[in-house]
């Protein structure tokens, strides 16, 4: 469960008419419906976040609903699982003649993906010992104004109908930093980077030298600090991030080129770190992340994402 949900009962004395079903194995446990004006698109492939991100806007004809929504599942010998594609998720909103889909999702609390929702869940082994629910983390574009739809997931023979209010209020996203801390603990120059990395039963060495600039060594500490995943169950917690997440601004005030995360012995980038833990507070990582720069003296801005979250002096 994220943390932008509320409990069921909330929900309905918020406004939410009751839902009706016809055949669906789901049941709605709980949901929360925000508006947006703005979205930051935090895909590490799109632009540079700590300095030149791309904002989507909503514009004066348009809303972004982000529906974040969790179900129970009516397991049993005859239900395996569930699978519902973004074709069988729509939005019917008043006097509309045809629903619409959803264009966007969410898989890790704030990062928005520009791909259809789907809901996709299996009954657990040791069924009805463990139980597992599904979920839906789905954001529309509406018109201004609108304050009610209806929710339609799944074939309409066995389609669930959820009547939802929608806030007239702009939210916002939570900040990357509610999920992932991170801390710069030492950044210093390499002359050159020796690599050596396992490839069957060969170890290939490598060096990395800079042409130009100079090669620098950042070692960082990564803690978790809340979920962020929007399809685990209560009790589960995991982030998701990457090295390209993790910018550093020199003292010329210009971002540094990313190099790589260290990973067994090489060099990766765009490389995925992902965190899962189950006791509070999750524990510490230790990471070792290189970038090309002057290798000016001076002080050192790092940015998770587009929040800054410390310097570091480089004498």
């Amino acid at each position: 469960m994220s943390l932008l949900r509320f409990v069921f009962a909330p929900l309905f004395a918020a406004g939410v008419a009751a839902p009706v079903w016809a055949d669906s194995p789901l049941t709605l446990s709980s949901m929360t419906v925000t508006r947006h004006d703005t979205l930051v698109n935090y895909d590490t492939d799109t632009g540079l976040l700590c300095c030149a991100r791309q904002v989507y806007l909503s514009g004066e004809d348009v809303d972004f609903i982000y529906v974040d929504a969790d179900f129970d599942l009516a397991w049993s010998d005859d239900l395996d699982s569930v699978s519902y594609n973004s074709r069988e998720i729509l939005l019917q909103l008043p006097g509309a003649v045809e629903p619409i889909q959803a264009w966007w999702r969410v898989s890790f609390v704030p990062h928005v993906e520009s791909s259809g929702p789907s809901i996709r869940a299996r009954k657990p082994r040791d069924f009805p010992e463990e139980t597992a629910g599904a979920y839906l983390n789905a954001v529309f574009s509406i018109p201004p104004g609108v304050g009610s739809a209806t929710l339609l997931i799944g074939p309409e023979d066995e389609r669930l109908s959820l009547n939802i209010a929608i806030p007239a209020g702009e939210s916002e996203m939570p900040s990357p930093t509610d999920f992932v801390a991170v801390t710069a603990d030492a950044l210093t120059r390499l002359p050159q980077l020796a690599t050596s990395e396992r490839r069957g039963p060969v170890t290939l060495a490598g060096i990395v030298k800079a042409d130009i600039g100079q090669v620098l060594a950042l070692d960082i500490t990564v803690q978790a600090l809340a979920n962020a995943d929007t399809d685990s169950d209560p009790g589960e917690n995991r982030v998701l991030y990457y090295n390209t997440s993790l910018s550093l601004v020199g003292p010329e005030g210009l971002p540094l080129v990313p190099l790589g995360q260290e990973v067994n012995g090489g060099l990766a980038n765009d490389y995925s770190n992902s965190i899962s833990w189950d006791t509070d507070p999750a524990r510490t990582y230790g990471r070792q992340l290189y970038f090309l720069g002057s290798g000016a003296p001076g002080t050192y801005r790092l940015f998770y994402l587009d929040q800054e979250v410390g310097q570091i002096d480089l004498p």
